[in-house]
């Protein structure tokens, strides 16, 4: 699809966000946790715009959203609700939990959790929750990386070298300069991004209009109105977003660096409209895909977004605009990585490593810090590699796990009656019904309603019966 010129551009600029990483470090003011994890909270509101926008929309969005509408068409609308309510779930508790986090000076999710419900168990249960979903996460956007990098270079590049050689670069920059350097490559990945993709969409549209061929028998289908069952669904999917994308623990991490609760409102407000920026045209291009490009394979549809591209690049006045997409496309996956290996690290560091070395000095957190991160992105480069599994289905499991999450996360800022071995009983139950649809049920997604909801379903019901049980025992 591109000349070496043009791979060698896009390599130039990659290789540019190690020179962002270095100015990072160069604004590192000392090596305590608040600068090497949260960048001191000294970011403006657009920066921080910037950054929610480039690790919310990666990999998931270019790739997996891509695919799924190649295969169900305008069903895969719901995925613009899907974005919207994530901003409103933030919305809904985010404020809060920024106050408590200043007040109290969290630096990670698990801190928060830790300091409002003191129980061991559930403390590491939800690290390893953390842990799962982030290592998941970063997964996902390991594999849209390699098979972005594969397409655009029409296998000139291999996969695994995309693979390897996109997370060498991201562990460099982000160990110059910890949170800095990360929200200053999304800054600048999140405007490329932003711009490339409208520019896209519309040549996309006006080259191949939305007429798809109604000879086409697979077509008809896709384009038909959505049954009951794919409204519930549709429903589902939405609910699904709502309780869990807003508590990703990259995300959470992103509120705690913000220098005032004024500039979150305003940022969660504007994020209310990206989908309709990003989710929207790219659900489109991949619509019109099932005419340009028809039967395509479910491993080939994850392919969809360079395939049309390639469509549209014999236009003179376009081709550049497709490398700097390509370009933004692969940073901002990188961004998402590089925002969730963040959020691993800190919570390994900050709540194990030092419940066990207090006494350690910044300097060793900062070695510590990035040998954990080293040995992270060096497991998942090479899980990217050795599992054949589908993006999407890497997405929605995490997500099914996050959504766990949401109770505790929630009711613990609006109220202060929930106790933790509540809230533990909630969150086991809610796992083990989530692994018993998962794994062991004929019936997944009973009623066509996603596992992750029947067994948030129970993760409260579990929480409230043992809450008043407890305040009935105590009544007596």
């Amino acid at each position: 699809m591109m000349n070496l010129i043009e791979i060698w551009v896009i390599g130039i600029y990659l290789l540019s966000l190690l020179v962002v990483g270095a100015y990072g470090h160069h604004k590192s003011k000392n090596n305590s946790l608040t600068d090497l994890y949260l960048g001191g909270r000294e970011f403006g509101v657009l920066t921080l715009f910037l950054t929610f926008y480039a690790s919310l929309y990666s990999g998931d969005t270019i790739i997996g959203f891509s695919s799924v509408a190649y295969q169900n068409g305008w069903l895969s609308l719901m995925y613009i609700s899907f974005m919207v309510a994530v901003s409103g779930s933030l919305l809904s508790y985010a404020p809060k939990l920024y106050k408590l986090a200043k007040e109290r000076n969290y630096i990670t999710l698990s801190d928060y959790i830790s300091d409002r419900y003191p129980n061991k168990v559930l403390h590491y249960l939800v690290i390893l929750a953390v842990l799962f979903v982030l290592g998941s996460y970063i997964l996902s956007n390991l594999k849209a990386i390699g098979t972005i990098v594969q397409s655009l270079s029409d296998g000139v590049i291999s996969y695994s070298f995309g693979v390897v050689a996109l997370t060498i670069i991201i562990f460099i920059y982000e160990s110059l300069g910890g949170m800095r350097s990360v929200v200053f490559t999304d800054a600048i990945q999140g405007v490329l991004l932003l711009i490339t993709i409208q520019i896209i969409f519309f040549v996309v549209l006006f080259e191949f209009g939305l007429n798809p061929n109604v000879e086409n028998t697979n077509i008809q289908e896709i384009m038909t109105l959505p049954s009951g069952n794919q409204q519930i669904n549709w429903l589902s999917t939405v609910f699904l977003a709502f309780f869990s994308v807003s508590v990703f623990p990259h995300a959470i991490q992103r509120i705690f660096i913000v220098k005032k609760e004024s500039n979150l409102k305003k940022i969660f407000k504007l994020m209310t409209f990206t989908p309709f920026f990003t989710t929207l045209p790219v659900i489109i291009i991949a619509i019109i895909a099932i005419d340009v490009l028809p039967e395509l394979s479910k491993a080939q549809s994850e392919n969809v977004m360079p395939l049309m591209l390639s469509k549209i690049s014999h236009l003179p006045f376009l081709h550049w605009i497709i490398v700097l997409f390509f370009a933004a496309a692969l940073a901002a996956i990188m961004s998402t990585i590089d925002s969730s290996n963040i959020a691993m690290h800190s919570t390994l560091v900050k709540n194990i490593y030092l419940q066990y070395f207090p006494n350690s000095t910044g300097l060793e957190i900062k070695y510590i810090s990035m040998l954990i991160s080293l040995v992270i992105l060096s497991l998942l480069a090479y899980f990217a590699l050795a599992i054949n599994v589908s993006i999407w289905a890497i997405i929605r499991l995490k997500l099914e796990v996050l959504a766990q999450l949401f109770p505790m996360i929630v009711l613990g800022v609006w109220t202060q009656n929930i106790n933790a071995q509540s809230v533990l009983i909630g969150l086991v139950t809610g796992l083990v019904v989530l692994l018993y649809l998962a794994f062991f049920s004929s019936i997944p997604k009973p009623l066509n309603i996603h596992a992750g909801l029947w067994a948030l379903s129970a993760n409260f019901i579990a929480i409230f019966t043992m809450h008043n049980f407890k305040n009935i025992v105590l009544n007596r």
